[in-house]
């Protein structure tokens, strides 16, 4: 009798097993996606994108129209839409997630989703990026106040005017080209490379395992250097090892790697 209970017990295990990769596998089914919603620009001033599992690209356009789109592959029983509100000039954009609710885990992962803006080429007050895992990307904008942050990625800036800019990641390279004003950038895990015109203006820059690597056009003529590495070379301009004050210091430039190497070249002067 208890071969028996034993026995069937044994075959109710392998049809469950069964039936749940054939589920599984079903729900991993990919099917392709192509979202997007049109905005008038001449209303949207500043705005805050949230995204799970997706590329992100911010790309100024000549035009009055803003455009949200989602591309790229997502599960079979997976949705995924657009979500979007705009308030008091602001456009808060999210990619919202429907699943079944004995699916929904955290373990599913999109193929190459892409979430791209494209705004309309103005000053904006404000543009706030939170991202939990894709890479960050923006090019050629006018923002007085930039945040950027992912969980799992690299963030690239591109020729960007601004005012205010800070960046974060937890696990990815920063690479800063071009962009202007006062600069706070930190990475847990990640080089963190800066191309800039000068170095006359605040700027804050941390890796907890990753070099820092800054190239500038101009040599500082008002700075002062505050410099750690505990496991790495240090070299400002090709002049100093540590510490620095130039001029009479009055913008500060911190650069701290816990694990890596410092450098400040002057690239004009290297070629």
């Amino acid at each position: 009798m208890i071969k028996k209970i034993l026995a069937i017990a044994c075959i109710l295990i392998v049809i469950g097993a069964i039936g749940g990769l054939l589920t599984f596998r079903q729900f991993h089914q990919t099917v392709s996606i192509s979202k997007e919603k049109l905005f008038n620009g001449n209303d949207i001033t500043a705005i805050q994108l949230d995204s799970h599992d997706a590329k992100v690209d911010i790309i100024p356009v000549q035009s009055n129209k803003l455009k949200v789109e989602l591309k790229g592959q997502t599960t079979k029983d997976m949705q995924r839409t657009i979500s979007t509100t705009v308030k008091n000039g602001k456009l808060f954009i999210g990619v919202k997630e429907t699943a079944p609710k004995f699916f929904n885990l955290h373990f599913v992962v999109l193929k190459d989703l892409h979430l791209k803006l494209y705004i309309p080429e103005k000053q904006y007050n404000a543009l706030k990026i939170e991202s939990d895992n894709g890479k960050v990307e923006a090019k050629g904008l006018n923002i007085k106040n930039v945040s950027a942050n992912t969980n799992n990625g690299e963030i690239h800036l591109t020729d960007i005017s601004s005012s205010d800019v800070r960046v974060h990641s937890d696990n990815g390279q920063l690479v800063l080209d071009r962009v202007t004003g006062r600069l706070t950038g930190s990475t847990n895990n990640g080089k963190i490379y800066m191309i800039t015109e000068h170095l006359n203006r605040d700027i804050q820059l941390r890796s907890d395992n990753g070099e820092i690597e800054i190239e500038t056009d101009k040599e500082p003529t008002n700075a002062r250097f505050h410099v750690h590495s505990d496991n790495g070379s240090i070299n400002i301009l090709d002049k100093y090892k540590d510490d620095a004050t130039i001029g009479k210091g009055q913008h500060l430039i911190q650069l701290s790697t816990d694990n890596g190497a410092i450098n400040v070249e002057n690239i004009k002067k290297s070629k």
